[in-house]
C-alpha cells in the first residue's frame, strides 16, 4: 500500500513540474468531446496517450487558499465540473444540476474511480452526450450519471482485458515460434532445403524454398512428416 502512495505522490511532484494547472486543463479542452470516440472507439484506445489520472491531477494541484485569501479549488474537481456542464448544456434539459451537486458529483466519481485518466474522463462525457449509457428526461440526475460511469468503467475493464488478452496471445504464438525453431534446429533445415530435401516441411518454417526445387513434388516420406 505504500508503494502505491509513493508511485501516486511521485506522478504528482512529476505532474506539477512539467504543468500549470492551466495548461494541463487546456491539453484536454472540452471541444475534444466532439472527436475524441471517433479516435477512442473502445476505452482501451486511450492508452495510446500518456494522460493523467485523476488523483494525480487532484494531488498534483489542489485546493488552496491564496494570498488574497481566495479559495482556489482543485484543478481536477474544477476541469471535470466543466466538462459535465458541457454536457448538460449539450442536452439541453430544462432542470440543470446545482452548483453544490455538479461538484458533490465530481468529488463522487474522483473518490470512487481515481486512476481513470483525463482521457478517459473526456470519452465518458462525449459517450454520455450521444446517450450511450443513460437518457435524461428534463433534468441531468446526478444518480443517473454516477449509474452511467458506472457502466463506462464495466467498458473499460472488458476492453483492457481483451487487449491484455490479445498481446499474451501473440507473445505465446512468439515464444513458441523461437522456441521450435531452436528446437529442430534450423540451419539445418535450410540446408537440407537447399539441397532439395525436406521441401514439405521448409513452409513450416517459413523457410524459402529454392527456385530450383519448387516444381518438383516432395517424397511420399517428406509427406508423412
Amino acid at each position: 500500500m505504500n508503494t502505491t502512495i509513493t508511485a501516486v505522490s511521485d506522478a504528482a511532484k512529476a505532474l506539477r513540474k512539467a504543468y500549470k494547472p492551466s495548461k494541463i486543463t487546456a491539453e484536454y479542452p472540452i471541444d475534444l468531446q466532439i472527436i475524441v470516440m471517433g479516435a477512442c472507439p473502445t476505452v482501451d484506445c486511450c492508452a495510446k496517450v500518456e494522460s493523467p489520472m485523476l488523483c494525480v491531477l487532484s494531488e498534483a494541484f489542489p485546493a488552496f487558499v491564496d494570498k488574497q485569501m481566495n479559495k482556489v479549488e482543485n484543478t481536477a474537481i474544477s476541469w471535470m465540473r466543466g466538462q459535465l456542464i458541457a454536457v448538460s448544456a449539450f442536452t439541453n434539459v430544462r432542470d440543470k444540476m446545482s452548483d453544490w451537486q455538479m461538484t458533490a458529483l465530481c468529488q463522487q466519481i474522483l473518490a470512487d474511480y481515481p486512476t481513470t485518466t483525463m482521457l478517459e474522463f473526456v470519452l465518458f462525457c462525449a459517450r454520455l452526450r450521444t446517450g450511450m449509457y443513460e437518457d435524461f428526461y428534463g433534468s441531468v440526475d446526478p444518480m443517473r450519471i454516477i449509474k452511467s460511469f458506472r457502466s463506462f468503467m464495466d467498458d473499460r475493464r472488458h476492453d483492457y482485458d481483451r487487449l491484455y488478452e490479445e498481446k499474451r496471445k501473440v507473445k505465446a504464438e512468439r515464444e513458441a515460434e523461437e522456441s521450435k525453431k531452436k528446437a529442430v534446429g534450423l540451419d539445418w533445415v535450410q540446408e537440407q532445403v537447399n539441397q532439395g530435401k525436406l521441401l514439405n516441411v521448409a513452409k513450416l518454417f517459413n523457410i524459402e524454398i529454392p527456385e530450383e526445387f519448387r516444381d518438383e513434388e516432395p517424397s511420399e516420406d517428406e509427406k508423412n512428416l
